[in-house]
């Protein structure tokens, strides 16, 4: 085990003060590290190998990942006032932020699974968006109270806004592809590693599934949600995998 040197950016942790925040908590947070040292190694060592391993690898297509987690903002900006969609890409910008998070740090599985729920949750959205009479049911879906409506359902009426090619498209990515990191055997076998591990094949393929999931939804939004502007959002971002 080595040091990272001091002249490397990441060799030091930062932390948020209460002047950084727009809403702080009353009492301002001083760290202590009265957690054991082989305790915070244990939890950190490997994810921070990956995570250095990754981000010199990969820095341009991370770059690029951030401007994807922060499009959602602005497609949520977009997004008609108090609609199932305007809150739906929060829970998308979540899940593109924490599954970011997670790749980098040789969390596969969670980050597959991340996306697979972006997925869900804008689809989820989408359905509801041009149903007002049905809000109540919305809230309690999105709350965990309600199960969600049955896949026929959903893709039914995302049909009547976009092409079958287009609600294809995104069912085989979510079935064939994302649904893989939830419906799977535990060894790790289909990318290499339990845990955080860094690997160029699977990580790439993780990318690929992290673009593609973007521009695929940002084109159905905007099928489902004239005016919106997402495809000009997506079409902003040029992607390099490196």
């Amino acid at each position: 085990m080595k040091k990272l040197d001091l002249s490397d950016h990441r060799a030091q942790r930062a932390y948020l003060t209460n002047e950084d925040f727009a809403l702080a908590p009353d009492a301002e947070f001083v760290p202590k590290g009265t957690i054991s040292e082989e305790s915070w190694s244990a939890i950190t060592l490997l994810p921070d190998t990956v995570a250095l391993m990754t981000t010199d690898w990969y820095f341009s297509a991370i770059g690029t990942m951030q401007r994807i987690v922060n499009a959602w903002l602005e497609i949520h900006d977009a997004m008609p006032e108090n609609s199932p969609m305007r809150s739906q890409c929060l829970a998308a910008h979540e899940c593109y932020e924490g599954g970011l998070f997670n790749a980098v740090h040789g969390w596969y599985r969670l980050a597959g699974i991340a996306l697979r729920n972006a997925v869900e949750d804008i689809i989820i959205g989408l359905y509801y968006e041009h149903h007002p009479e049905l809000g109540a049911e919305f809230v309690a879906v999105t709350s965990g109270k309600q199960r969600s409506p049955r896949r026929d359902l959903l893709d039914s009426e995302l049909l009547n806004y976009a092409p079958q090619s287009l609600v294809k498209a995104i069912n085989d990515l979510y079935q064939a592809e994302l649904s893989i990191y939830v419906h799977r055997t535990s060894d790790g076998g289909l990318w290499q590693s339990n845990g955080p591990v860094f690997v160029h094949e699977q990580l790439e393929t993780w990318i690929d599934q992290f673009e593609r999931s973007f521009r695929l939804l940002c084109e159905l939004i905007e099928a489902v949600v004239k005016g919106s502007g997402t495809i000009a959002v997506s079409n902003s971002i040029q992607f390099t995998t490196s």
